[in-house]
């Protein structure tokens, strides 16, 4: 299994658009960290959330306004072999954003945010009422930087020819050999004879 690394806008909206909640990590003036989990909306590379008019994110946020937003998805436990510990990682896509948080205050834009942030969730059309909105706080993330990857990705297959056969075999790296996965007792016949190969079946072989 593998990492991937993603640049595909797209693959990053759906990625966003798969979850149902973001951490909001947070810094205050003297290095301490803060991070909330968040429901959120997203449109056009921006990030909505939103909260109570005073707390302690409000406040960390007066003093340094910079977040950085995470977003994880598609969680599944994977393994390449079930003896084996170190196979074994949770296969999930991410995105990881930075940027400055500006609170907005005008009211129509604060409703048209409520709409963004509602529509993550669900299709139908909602009405604020006016002191709704105006003890809501609005933030708004535009991302400045983003990345986006995908673990546990599985590696190519292995093409192997044993005595007029072709076999594809899943392969990975591990501790810097060769791990094959196979079922056929005369692949892995020929299979232990291939060197710096760990051949997984029943049992670990090294060659």
């Amino acid at each position: 299994m593998k990492t991937l690394v993603h640049t595909d806008k797209e693959l990053i909206e759906e990625t966003i658009k798969k979850c149902d909640i973001c951490y909001v990590g947070l810094a205050d003036t003297d290095g301490t960290p803060y991070v909330l989990p968040m429901n959120f909306g997203y449109r056009d590379g921006v990030i909505y959330l939103h909260s109570a008019q005073e707390g302690r994110s409000i406040s960390i946020l007066e003093r340094n306004p910079r977040v950085c937003i995470t977003f994880s998805t598609d969680h599944d436990l994977v393994f390449q072999h079930p003896e084996v510990a170190c196979s074994y990682r949770m296969r999930s896509k991410s995105v990881i954003c930075w940027g400055k948080v500006r609170f907005e205050e005008d009211f129509d834009k604060k409703t048209e945010a409520l709409d963004i942030i509602m529509k993550q969730y669900s299709d139908k059309e909602f009405r604020y009422s006016d002191p709704a909105v105006k003890n809501v706080k609005i933030w708004i993330v535009e991302m400045d930087e983003v990345t986006c990857k995908e673990f546990g990705a599985p590696h190519n297959k292995l093409k192997i020819g044993v005595a007029g056969w072709f076999v594809f075999l899943d392969k990975a790296l591990y501790d810097g050999q060769i791990i094959v996965h196979c079922q056929l007792p005369i692949v892995n016949f020929f299979l232990l004879l291939l060197p710096n190969m760990i051949l997984l079946n029943n049992g670990i072989a090294k060659a």
